[in-house]
């Protein structure tokens, strides 16, 4: 994902303001080799040709190109083998500062983002839009992942660029409520943080119309404002 003004961060989140009655196509907005992975059967992000599981035999030199789309298809016997002989890969980053953890984590490959935190993997690793890899596993709703990263240190209220927290992302509901339940349960969030729109979480989900009531559920045990 390229930088973007604050805006245009909160709609590449799916987090607009009421105003703004158009919502984006979620795909303008997805990293490229996500969005555009259909269109590239032969060849994936900066041209390189797509690493097929077939391949797995074939002599790839280790390079961060190899490491992130590795990571990124949760292909984790090549993941084993570039960290074998290459572990100056592990915090390795694509131009717009997503390193392995946060190509494995937004596309939920539990395996391998274990294999990255256990090898020492920089678990509060930004990118160029200040995005952790908890935020990445919120805003898809990657719940077994946004829990393994916290039980490794993430930080469940850091913001991005955008001033979203995790809890921000799980609270539009794009990831369905089990990364919201999570959360929400967690003794250390902050839920009174608000974005760039001057909205909380809860003010999100209670615009949503879908997910609001597990904030009500919790009230006793989180500061909602």
């Amino acid at each position: 994902m390229s930088d973007v003004d604050s805006s245009d961060t909160e709609r590449q989140n799916g987090i607009e303001s009421p105003d703004n009655k158009e919502k984006p196509d979620l795909l303008d907005f997805l990293p490229a080799s996500i969005a555009h992975e259909d269109e590239h059967e032969t060849c994936g992000k900066d041209g390189l040709p797509n690493i097929r599981e077939e391949n797995l035999d074939q002599e790839l030199s280790p390079s961060p190109e190899v490491m992130l789309e590795s990571c990124e298809k949760g292909m984790i016997d090549r993941v084993l083998k570039i960290l074998e002989t290459e572990m100056s890969l592990l915090n390795c980053k694509d131009e717009d500062g997503y390193s392995p953890l946060h190509r494995a984590c937004y596309n939920g490959h539990l395996d391998v983002v274990r294999v990255l935190l256990e090898r020492g993997a920089d678990v509060k690793a930004v990118t160029d839009d200040g995005w952790q890899p908890l935020h990445c596993a919120c805003r898809w709703g990657k719940t077994d992942v946004a829990c393994l990263l916290l039980q490794n240190g993430a930080d469940i209220n850091a913001l991005t660029n955008g001033k979203q927290t995790a809890l921000h992302f799980a609270a539009s509901g794009v990831g369905g409520t089990t990364t919201l339940q999570l959360l929400l349960c967690n003794r250390w969030l902050d839920a009174s943080i608000r974005n760039m729109q001057n909205e909380t979480p809860y003010d999100i989900a209670y615009r949503s119309g879908k997910h609001y009531e597990l904030f009500e559920i919790v009230e006793d045990c989180i500061n909602v404002k």
